[in-house]
């Protein structure tokens, strides 16, 4: 399976240029009752946890649009597609 692959290779890259951390970026919550949690990342989740490592809970990401009108533009196709 590709996924696997390239993390794989991702991970291997890491380690060779001296990083001890690889950040899968997002899995759900522990707990189904969270607020954040969405069924449709159970799969992925449980493809990231296969991996063995540590879950850690960071602040996030946000949008920070410098054109508000393109940016809203941009959200709306988003949304609608």
């Amino acid at each position: 399976m590709a996924p696997y692959i390239l993390h794989w290779n991702a991970i291997t890259h890491a380690q060779q240029n001296g990083f001890t951390r690889y950040d899968f970026w997002g899995e759900n919550p522990a707990s189904t009752r969270a607020v954040t949690y969405k069924k449709s990342w159970e799969g992925m989740t449980r493809f990231k946890k296969g991996w063995g490592g540590m879950h850690v809970d960071l602040a996030g990401t946000f949008d920070i649009p410098l054109h508000m009108l393109l940016y809203k533009i941009i959200f709306l196709k988003r949304n609608v597609l």
